[in-house]
């Protein structure tokens, strides 16, 4: 028997075949994914910005407090941040299908798999790329993930975790790994172009150890 905890994941997604919850197109050369749009916008602020806007007539409460002390609340003046994690009362806008360039359709699909109900992991075999697109399309928990996996359970070589956790900013996993590192593996590692930051980092420890 199969324990709960290590239960494997659902089958992946068939994104060319309609689904009642499809509701635009991404468009990836001459393929066509169909996916939800409301899912999208609730992992990606880049997708929510495309399909979602603010109600043009909320205007949201702001809190404000009279002579008494009291609470007051009045019609906010200024619009909200379609980007912000909460954002009230947005509609959706008329676009149906989004054009993705330089992308693989099947990285995509791999992204894709991972944030609907297929629940794909995030391994060693695809956390370069996955975390490349969800940087590029603003998937932030993925980013998050990405990171907990390169810091907790991958298996890649220290080099290869560094140079991704630099590129993408991932500033404890930098420092992290830099503590790990022998002068050997700083040396080969010290002409590569990376930050400043992680570059300082490493001259630090090289002079420590």
């Amino acid at each position: 028997m199969t324990d709960a905890l290590s239960a494997p994941s659902a089958a992946p997604h068939d994104f060319y075949a309609d689904h009642p919850t499809s509701s635009c197109n991404l468009i990836i050369g001459d393929n066509t994914l169909k996916v939800s749009s409301e899912l999208l916008g609730m992992h990606s602020h880049f997708f929510r910005s495309l399909f979602f806007k603010v109600n043009p007539e909320y205007k949201g409460p702001v809190e404000e407090r009279g002579e008494d002390g009291e609470k007051i609340v009045k019609p906010a003046v200024e619009p909200y941040d379609p980007l912000a994690d909460t954002t009230p009362n947005l509609i959706r806008t008329e676009i149906k299908d989004v054009r993705l360039d330089n992308v693989k359709v099947k990285e995509v699909i791999d992204l894709l798999n991972i944030i609907y109900p297929s629940d794909a992991p995030i391994t060693d075999a695809n956390v370069s790329y996955i975390v490349e697109l969800a940087d590029k399309y603003l998937f932030n928990v993925i980013m998050h993930e990405c990171e907990q996996h390169l810091t907790s359970t991958s298996e890649l070589p220290k080099e290869d975790r560094l140079l991704l956790a630099d590129k993408y900013h991932m500033c404890d996993l930098v420092d992290q790994i830099v503590k790990e590192l022998t002068k050997t593996e700083i040396q080969n590692l010290i002409n590569l172009k990376l930050s400043e930051r992680t570059t300082k980092a490493m001259v630090k420890h090289l002079t420590a150890i």
